[in-house]
């Protein structure tokens, strides 16, 4: 399905794509809304599809799918929001649950939440990030 949308959104001229948010409790989590490039040409900002494993679906059951993402009517704090964390590219999907259930356990992840566009995440301290 990733390849299908690919062509369809590089056939209308876009360049960028998004990955879908659902509050996903493994590994997914740390892919969602993150911007990646899908054009011939890299992009400043944001990487290439090939850093986050090609796209979604990330697993059997993964839910998450790709949207056009258009620069120029983004606001700037979409623009921010879609910049993926560098600690979580180019890494497999094993390595990232690992670190999941490591945070999680930990507590570091113990509620994320989808405020006004943006990731959070409730802190063992109760501040918020």
């Amino acid at each position: 399905m990733t390849q299908g949308t690919i062509q369809r959104l590089r056939e209308h001229g876009i360049q960028l794509a998004q990955v879908s948010a659902h509050h996903a409790a493994d590994f997914c989590i740390y892919y969602e809304n993150v911007i990646v490039s899908i054009g011939p040409e890299p992009h400043p900002l944001y990487p290439p599809i090939s850093a986050i494993g090609g796209g979604p679906p990330f697993h059997p059951r993964c839910v998450h799918v790709l949207a056009p993402f258009v620069e120029r009517l983004a606001t700037e704090e979409e623009r921010k929001v879609g910049v993926p964390d560098p600690t979580v590219l180019n890494r497999t999907p094993a390595e990232l649950q690992r670190s999941y259930r490591k945070e999680y356990s930990q507590g570091v992840l113990l509620f994320a939440g989808h405020r006004a566009g943006l990731w959070w995440w409730a802190l063992p301290t109760g501040l918020e990030h």
